[in-house]
């Protein structure tokens, strides 16, 4: 087992044991210290015909003007990211979320995103057993600036 692969490990089995938001925050930024990633967030994805997407953020480590933003916008339903996470299990770097040139809106997003310091970032999708299209996904995100 590689170091990376150790601590890893040892990450995850601090966060299984992890009782309040505080303690995953602590154990998320210690991660980042270790793997290199500067701020994230851990978010449940409602489902495509829920109205609301201002509670979904269930540990958030944005910076607040992104946040604020994203979310008074609605940006969940249109960032390329969250809807990749839709469609696999797999980790993925955010260049690697396909969007259309002429989607303008998943184009706006990736865009803003930058003005906060967030230009490259990867998503650990983890799905509940709910599956695909009824919601019930929760993502951990994580960003580097």
């Amino acid at each position: 087992m590689t170091q990376d692969s150790q601590t890893a490990f040892e990450i995850v089995g601090r966060l299984k044991e992890a009782a309040k938001i505080s303690d995953i925050l602590r154990e998320m930024r210690a991660a980042g210290a270790s793997f290199g990633y500067d701020v994230f967030i851990i978010t449940n994805l409602p489902a495509e015909h829920e109205v609301s997407t201002q509670n979904c953020a269930l540990v958030p480590s944005w910076p607040e003007g992104w946040r604020t933003r994203y979310f008074a916008r609605d940006y969940l339903r249109i960032d390329p990211v969250a809807n990749h996470v839709r469609r696999t299990t797999e980790p993925f770097l955010w260049r690697e979320a396909p969007y259309r040139s002429d989607e303008a809106g998943a184009a706006r997003v990736m865009g803003e995103a930058t003005e906060f310091g967030l230009s490259q970032g990867f998503c650990i999708p983890i799905h509940h057993l709910t599956g695909p299209g009824g919601g019930g996904f929760a993502v951990l995100c994580s960003y580097l600036t």
